[in-house]
C-alpha cells in the first residue's frame, strides 16, 4: 500500500515494447567458442554413451539457498527425469540436486565431473538439445547456440521477458512458461 504503482516482471517487456532481438543488430550466435582441449576431453565420454540416440542436456535445479528465493525458477527432478526417454540424457546437475538423480533413470552424470566453466560449456557443446530451468545453463547454451528448452515457473524471473518464443536474448532459446499454479 506504500505504492502509487506496480508492475509484475513478466509484463515489463510489454510495457517497454521491447520485441524478439533483431539479428540486424550485429549479434552474431553462437558468440561463445570451445577450447578444442576440452572438446577433446568429453566427446568420447558422451559419444560412448549416446549410440546414435539423441543428446540431451538436462539441468533441473538452480543453486540451492537457504532462503528458497532460487525455488521458482527450479523444476521438479520428477518431470525432468521424463526427459530422459526422448534419447540419450546427460545430467548437468551439480551439488546438493545431485542427490536427486536415480541411476535407473538413465542419465550419464556430467555434472559432478566438471570442474571448470570450460567443462561445462565443452560438454554442453556436444548436445543436440538442451532442457533446463531457470539457471546458467540457459545463458550458457543460448551463448553456444544450443537449441534450448527453457522451462519458466509462472512468476519467472523479470530477465526472460517476453511472452513469445524465442528468448529475447537468444535465437536457440525457446521459453516454455507455466500457465497456471
Amino acid at each position: 500500500d506504500d505504492y502509487d504503482y506496480y508492475i509484475s516482471n513478466s509484463t515489463v517487456d510489454q510495457m517497454l515494447e521491447l520485441g524478439v532481438l533483431d539479428p540486424s543488430s550485429g549479434i552474431r550466435f553462437p558468440y561463445l567458442g570451445i577450447n578444442p582441449t576440452f572438446r577433446d576431453k568429453w566427446k568420447p565420454a558422451i559419444a560412448a554413451h549416446a549410440v546414435g540416440r539423441l543428446k540431451i542436456g538436462i539441468h533441473w535445479n538452480g543453486q540451492r539457498a537457504p532462503n528458497n528465493l532460487r525455488q521458482p525458477r527450479d523444476v521438479p527432478y520428477s518431470l525432468m527425469r521424463d526427459f530422459a526417454s526422448l534419447g540419450a540424457a546427460y545430467s548437468f546437475q551439480r551439488d546438493a540436486a545431485l542427490a536427486d538423480l536415480d541411476p535407473q533413470d538413465g542419465f550419464l552424470d556430467l555434472g559432478s565431473r566438471f570442474q571448470t566453466l570450460e567443462d561445462t560449456a565443452a560438454a554442453l557443446d556436444e548436445m543436440d538439445f538442451v532442457i533446463t530451468g531457470d539457471a546458467f545453463l540457459a545463458h550458457l547454451a543460448g551463448a553456444l547456440g544450443k537449441k534450448t528448452a527453457l522451462l519458466l515457473h509462472l512468476d519467472h524471473y523479470f530477465l526472460w521477458i517476453g511472452e513469445k518464443a524465442p528468448s529475447l536474448w537468444y535465437p536457440s532459446v525457446h521459453i516454455f512458461r507455466q500457465s497456471e499454479y
